[in-house]
C-alpha cells in the first residue's frame, strides 16, 4: 500500500480550487463565466448566431416593399420655349 505525502495532495487540491483575487470580488453570474471561458464563448457565438437568423427571419413591416407607379410625360414643340411648352401641351397632357 503506498502512502502518498499529504503536503502533495494539499497543493494539488489548492491548485485546483485557486481563484485569482479579481474573480473573488465579482459578482456570482461575473463569477461563473470567469471560470469557465470557453462555455462564455460559447454562449456567445450561439447568441450571436440566433441573433442573425432572428434578424433574418423578422417581419420588416416597418419598411414594405412598395411599387409606386410613375409615369414620365416628355413633350416637344420644335421652336417653343420650355414655359410654353408646359403650360400649353404638359400640362393639360397630365390633366387627362
Amino acid at each position: 500500500m503506498t502512502h502518498s505525502d499529504p503536503t502533495l495532495d494539499e497543493n494539488r487540491r489548492s491548485s485546483m480550487t485557486d481563484i485569482p483575487p479579481d474573480v473573488g470580488t465579482a459578482s456570482p453570474l461575473a463569477r461563473f463565466f470567469f471560470i469557465r471561458p470557453i462555455f462564455a464563448i460559447l454562449l456567445t457565438f450561439i447568441l450571436v448566431i440566433a441573433g442573425m437568423m432572428a434578424y433574418m427571419s423578422i417581419v420588416k413591416e416597418a419598411a414594405p416593399d412598395l411599387a409606386i407607379p410613375q409615369a414620365t410625360v416628355q413633350t416637344e414643340w420644335a421652336g417653343a420655349d420650355p414655359e410654353t411648352i408646359e403650360k400649353q401641351i404638359t400640362t393639360e397632357i397630365e390633366k387627362k
